[in-house]
């Protein structure tokens, strides 16, 4: 049996837990990134049959010159759009995006974070020396066939000219949940390769850094971009290309693996950690360092 402890250091009480294996770890991960995976190849192969079977009443309809509509309202309304206009907007995109995908992003989420755990009980980055053969391993099968595999998805993606129905872009969905995860498994064996050699831990470290001020940096990003892209700012949307979107990426990341070290040379945590933190353990948290960190 394994003790945790409640949240509340003013009310520490040991909980008692059973143990889970790492192979059972191991089964509910899969089974949960399958489902998922089996639900898109059925609903790849139904819109397939049903394009095929509706041809020209689909034709009729022009779901593509619907899109276009909507994509169109969309960049009105966030270019040009009231606060309160873009809020309701915004909501309902994210009630569809929701609601069209709890049964895929939910069940495939979970899977990733029982696979994060299966990592741990194995203790896979306590000892990076030992687990070498498996993070090359990782490495190898995720750019050579994750890589691949995921540009070539993007390429499918950006050929099917808004046709919802293309059999290139409704195979893509579930294809992109194992290249997705294929790719993410050679990025952890290229750092954990890497991160065996201490020259290497002072490049990583603005990496580390913002890791762990993730919520912060990703609520930055929001702030930022919205202030650029939406009416209330420079109302820039739908007027940036992908050559200057990629730029404002890099810029902005680039500042952040600046910024997140500085903050934490002086702080233990980034400031919405500290109030999640806080929230956490129901009492202020201690931010400020005893001693900056060298």
């Amino acid at each position: 049996m394994a003790t945790s402890w409640l949240v509340r250091p003013d009310r520490v009480a040991a909980v008692s837990l059973p143990e889970c294996p790492a192979a059972t770890l191991l089964i509910w991960a899969a089974s949960l990134l399958a489902i998922p995976f089996a639900l898109g190849l059925s609903n790849a192969f139904i819109g397939i049959l049903a394009a095929m079977a509706m041809g020209p009443a689909l034709s009729a309809f022009n779901i593509a010159a619907t899109l276009g509509e909507i994509n169109r309202l969309a960049i009105e309304t966030y270019a040009r759009g009231t606060w309160g206009q873009i809020f309701i907007w915004r909501a309902v995109e994210w009630l569809v995006m929701m609601l069209s995908s709890l049964l895929n992003a939910g069940p495939h989420i979970l899977g990733l974070f029982v696979l994060g755990m299966y990592a741990g009980k194995l203790r896979l980055f306590s000892d990076l020396a030992a687990h070498q053969t498996l993070f090359r391993k990782c490495l190898l099968y995720g750019m050579l066939v994750g890589l691949p595999a995921n540009l070539l998805i993007a390429l499918a993606r950006s050929s099917v000219n808004g046709n919802p129905f293309s059999p290139l872009l409704l195979l893509s969905q579930p294809m992109l949940l194992v290249a997705g995860p294929l790719l993410t498994a050679g990025y952890v064996g290229a750092f954990a390769m890497l991160a065996r050699y201490p020259s290497f831990h002072r490049i990583l470290w603005p990496l580390a850094a913002a890791g762990r001020m993730a919520l912060s940096n990703y609520l930055m990003q929001s702030i930022v971009c919205t202030g650029i892209f939406y009416s209330y700012g420079l109302g820039l949307y739908g007027q940036v290309g992908a050559f200057a979107g990629l730029a404002l990426t890099f810029g902005l990341w680039i500042v952040q693996l600046i910024v997140s070290p500085l903050w934490l040379r002086a702080f233990k945590f980034g400031p919405m950690e500290w109030l999640w933190r806080s929230l956490t353990y129901g009492r202020r948290q201690p931010m400020r360092r005893s001693a900056p960190m060298s």
